[in-house]
């Protein structure tokens, strides 16, 4: 069901599929801009979409989405799939006072290819946007926009968010993670902010992994739990509880600021320049594991 204008090109196309609850589309080029909402109608829980995007740009929400009560994009129940192996999609907006997550994510089956990006906010993004993720599958890449300048928040909600791939955050913007875990099997890059709200990260791709970009990020509880190695590339700060359980945590020219307990059973590395793990909490502190060390610098107030 789409909700308010929509503008497409003929390399999109929607197709009703015999049940007035049963749609499908299908993007291979060009533009699909809906102005409103891909949802379900107001007065059923009903509704199944098939979903099909090999390239072009899909942005929705741009204009004035219609309902608080159901997502810009909404993709849920048996029989719904969501297939993704090209092109851009975007959430530019959301209705005032949202009563659910702008990007409602619990298709029955997934195919996403490598770089495919979930974005939040674009250049017509209007201000104070707060826009929730529930998603009940994998995603490959989000990436929040703050070209608008009107700073969008981007929030998980109800449920752990896992990423195969990275999570960018751009200037001017916020990813809040509301408490609920986040597992990132890519990079974390961020100019803009991150709010743990109180909340665990774990780190746990296959391939190597980066925490970089222009701002110092503040984690709750990080855990590294897998064989790769996980490099700082700026500083970072844990509230909480360090882990590091297999691989490589490397801060070679950064440090990492911690307040709370670092279990270590794998290998932390340091290149000579810097204080390497910091312990600066205001209560006694544990280190624990057999894990080795690059370097610590005990700057507790306890």
């Amino acid at each position: 069901f789409f909700s308010s204008r929509r503008r497409h090109t003929r390399s999109s196309t929607v197709r009703g599929l015999g049940d007035v609850y049963k749609r499908q589309i299908d993007i291979s080029g060009g533009e699909l801009n809906i102005g409103g909402q891909i949802r379900r109608m107001d007065n059923t829980e009903e509704g199944v979409l098939i979903y099909n995007q090999s390239g072009g740009s899909v942005i929705l929400g741009e204009g004035t989405p219609c309902t608080n009560t159901r997502g810009v994009f909404e993709i849920l129940n048996t029989g719904s799939s969501f297939t993704h192996t090209g092109g851009s999609f975007t959430i530019a907006g959301m209705p005032v006072n949202p009563l659910v997550p702008a990007f409602y994510f619990d298709p029955e089956t997934v195919n996403l290819t490598t770089g495919t990006t979930i974005t939040f906010g674009n250049s017509d993004t209007p201000a104070n946007q707060s826009l929730g993720i529930y998603a009940s599958k994998n995603l490959k890449n989000i990436t929040v926009n703050g070209t608008s300048g009107n700073s969008p928040k981007v929030f998980i909600q109800t449920a752990s968010l896992t990423l195969d791939e990275n999570l960018t955050i751009g200037a001017g913007t916020e990813f809040d993670a509301n408490g609920l875990q986040l597992n990132i099997k890519g990079n974390f890059i961020n100019n803009g902010t991150f709010t743990h709200s109180n909340n665990l990260t774990v780190f746990n791709g296959i391939v190597n992994q980066e925490i970089s970009g222009a701002s110092e990020t503040t984690f709750y509880r990080l855990t590294k739990s897998t064989s790769n190695t996980l490099t700082l590339q700026n500083n970072i700060k844990i509230d909480d509880d360090l882990r590091i359980e297999a691989g490589i945590f490397a801060n070679y020219f950064s440090e990492a600021t911690v307040l709370g307990d670092v279990y270590n059973v794998a290998t932390n590395t340091w290149s000579g320049i810097g204080d390497g793990i910091i312990f600066a909490g205001n209560v006694q502190q544990m280190i624990t594991g057999s894990g080795t060390y690059g370097k610590l610098t005990i700057n507790n107030h306890y």
